[in-house]
């Protein structure tokens, strides 16, 4: 099973479970968890082969629905080197997850900051404060 086809796998339960708009439910967060564990499981299993392209992204999806920071953050680091990525925004806000699952808070901004300069949106200027007479 190739890495995108096992996040779908893993996102299965949750889904399906998710047809209302509410709030989760207790069967879309048991959905959500068995959703979670599948990840784990397949980013486990698809450890040990080597991936590739755009393989290396929804292996990095798939590792951080499944809780496991560290082979995502390895994959998509590796995914931002290729030099025809077709998704770098995405790799970049992923592996921003992948930091802050880690808990590598100056990593997760140093992506923001990459994100932020490649991106079309810029942050405000803070305005100063208005005094009203």
């Amino acid at each position: 099973m190739s890495p995108g086809e096992a996040y779908l796998y893993a996102m299965q339960p949750f889904n399906h479970a998710r047809s209302a708009p509410n709030d989760l439910t207790e069967a879309d967060q048991w959905a959500l968890g068995m959703g979670a564990s599948r990840a784990k499981e397949q980013c486990d299993e698809l450890g040990k082969v080597k991936l590739a392209g755009e393989d290396l992204l929804a292996y990095g999806k798939l590792c951080i629905f499944g809780q496991d920071f560290d082979p995502a953050r390895q994959s998509l680091i590796a995914y931002l080197a290729l030099p025809q990525a077709k998704s770098p925004e995405l790799g970049r806000l992923l592996l921003t997850r992948a930091f802050l699952g880690l808990q590598w808070i100056p990593s997760a901004e140093s992506q923001l900051e990459s994100l932020l300069s490649l991106s079309s949106i810029r942050p405000r200027p803070a305005r100063p404060p208005r005094i009203w007479t």
